[in-house]
């Protein structure tokens, strides 16, 4: 069976709200599948979806603004969180798609802390920001080590 994304986690990803995920499926810039009453998304459904110039610029625009209010508020939280973005200046979908796969379990895995996570792709560029302690951050770089 193929991997498919719900709207909870292409939020997570984008930075986006479900409810602009939801009109963005009305006005078919999003493309997914209704099973069960929830929406399902492919792999190559959100990779069309992250190649959408506006969608794309829209992400970076939450992205940068994670970033940001990190940068604001840093001398507030004394150290508490921490900040790392990763860059793949060329990477293939199908890299992306393992990335994504090994990343998001570790994300949302309930025995940790979790941190505040966004992922872009577009044209062949990916960039990860997460925010969040060290040890977590730690976990999760560690894990991308052998990209």
């Amino acid at each position: 069976m193929e991997k498919t994304y719900d709207i909870a986690l292409l939020a997570q990803m984008t930075g986006l709200t479900d409810r602009t995920l939801r009109s963005d499926l009305k006005k078919g810039i999003l493309n997914g599948t209704l099973l069960n009453g929830k929406w399902r998304f492919s792999p190559q459904q959100v990779q069309q979806f992250f190649d959408t110039p506006a969608v794309c610029a829209r992400i970076k625009a939450k992205q940068d603004a994670l970033i940001a209010d990190f940068l604001k508020n840093a001398y507030i939280q004394s150290g508490a969180e921490q900040l790392t973005v990763l860059d793949w200046p060329q990477i293939s979908p199908q890299k992306v798609q393992d990335i994504l796969d090994y990343t998001l379990p570790l994300v949302n895995d309930p025995q940790y802390e979790r941190p505040r996570f966004s992922f872009r792709y577009q044209n062949g560029r990916a960039r990860m920001v997460l925010i969040g302690s060290q040890p977590a951050l730690r976990r999760l770089c560690g894990a991308l080590a052998f990209e």
